[in-house]
């Protein structure tokens, strides 16, 4: 998806391409925030949200009539798009560097917890770890400061079973200090801080404040991911061995027989003397 934004924003200078703008229902239908929403029949309010909250990322315009589809990448359904609008990034936006590496991302990864139940959900994550960033202001508005959030599966789902919140998530930004400030912020190791408990604060803060929020590393993450699986297995091995100890068989003696020990009696007891 980003390519498709990036290729459509690059060909607005070149009128063989088109002039950068995409479908609005393509962006709905492929990302991985808005998709399984199932919202794009709301294209008319979706549209003045972006105008009213977007204006620094996003142009905005209605199509009245069928567009051209060489600025398009992929398959189009023309009887979805037709009369529908179209967004382009704003060339003053700032976009992520295309040389980020695997290990880039990983830096720009934080592992949260203890998320208010009312924000588990992938677009209330974002909207929350949004709202808590705005603690750091910025040279200039930014809308793309979280760039994905990913549901770790938990331990007891069934293979196949859709990534459900459970009160923890993984965050990727864009800005490196994003990271550095929400560890500084919301830090791991911390207990209930009166300094995070501003009146003055958003809402989300005190939220997040209430419940406990608190943000890890990736790799930090990761290294106790590991110690905690290496841990279980101990555990459960531990278990199977000792509910293998107790469930064991154990012999039990033989039981006597009197009848036996009668005639045995009878066999070894000595003759009577004669007269």
């Amino acid at each position: 998806l980003r390519r498709i934004i990036d290729f459509s924003t690059e060909s607005s200078s070149n009128e063989q391409t088109g002039d950068g703008f995409f479908p609005l229902s393509r962006l709905i239908r492929r990302s991985k925030v808005l998709g399984p929403l199932n919202i794009e029949n709301l294209q008319v309010p979706i549209a003045k949200a972006l105008r009213s909250d977007a204006t620094s990322a996003l142009e905005v315009r209605l199509l009245v009539s069928e567009p051209s589809s060489s600025a398009w990448s992929g398959k189009r359904d023309t009887a979805r798009d037709i009369g529908a609008y179209e967004v382009r990034r704003r060339e003053t936006q700032t976009r992520p560097s295309r040389t980020y590496s695997k290990q880039d991302w990983e830096d720009r990864t934080v592992y949260v917890e203890s998320i208010p139940v009312q924000y588990r959900s992938i677009p209330a994550i974002m909207h929350l770890v949004n709202s808590l960033l705005s603690e750091r202001s910025l040279p200039e508005p930014h809308a793309a400061r979280v760039q994905g959030v990913i549901l770790p599966p938990h331990h007891q789902d069934k293979p196949g079973d859709a990534p459900t919140c459970k009160g923890f998530a993984l965050v990727v930004f864009q800005d490196i200090l994003d990271v550095e400030f929400l560890l500084q912020r919301w830090p791991w190791d911390r207990h209930q801080d009166t300094n995070l408990q501003n009146p003055e604060a958003p809402a989300e803060v005190s939220e997040a404040t209430k419940f406990g929020f608190r943000a890890l590393s990736k790799s930090r993450w990761d290294r106790l991911k590991d110690e905690y699986l290496s841990y279980r297995e101990r555990l459960v091995a531990e278990i199977n061995a000792f509910q293998d100890a107790t469930e064991r068989p154990v012999p039990t003696p033989p039981v006597p027989n009197p009848k036996a020990e009668i005639a045995i009696t009878n066999d070894t007891a000595p003759a009577p003397l004669e007269p």
